[in-house]
């Protein structure tokens, strides 16, 4: 289970990437899970402690190797910021509307970055 930070940081992440004007973004794929990765290993050396207070976030399931508690924290909360993209459900379309904060503090913009790059 997931606690308000985590929760709050889930939303400041997508807000950053709203700000980063990302429209899609892969879900539940090889290419989210790939850029879950670089952006943790980028998290991990941008604020280490911020990383701790958040790792539960980028715990892998071990059977499929995904980032589950991610993206159902990230389902759980979509309704404010995003929503599953029809028929195949494997992206995610960042809402159209402005993020809650004018501009997004440096590590949550360095992480968006980070996941936004093709890997």
């Amino acid at each position: 289970m997931i606690g308000n930070k985590q929760a709050t940081f889930v939303l400041d992440f997508l807000d950053a990437l709203i700000y980063l004007d990302t429209k899609t973004i892969p879900f539940k794929t090889q290419s989210y899970n790939k850029r879950v990765d670089h952006m943790k290993e980028v998290f991990k050396q941008q604020s280490p402690d911020q990383y701790e207070e958040m790792s539960t976030l980028f715990l892998k399931t071990p059977i499929y190797g995904d980032y589950h508690v991610l993206a159902e924290t990230i389902q759980q909360i979509m309704g404010r910021k995003a929503a599953i993209e029809a028929p195949y459900f494997n992206r995610l379309k960042l809402a159209n509307k402005t993020p809650s904060s004018p501009k997004p503090n440096k590590t949550l913009e360095t992480i968006a970055k980070a996941f936004c790059q093709e890997i």
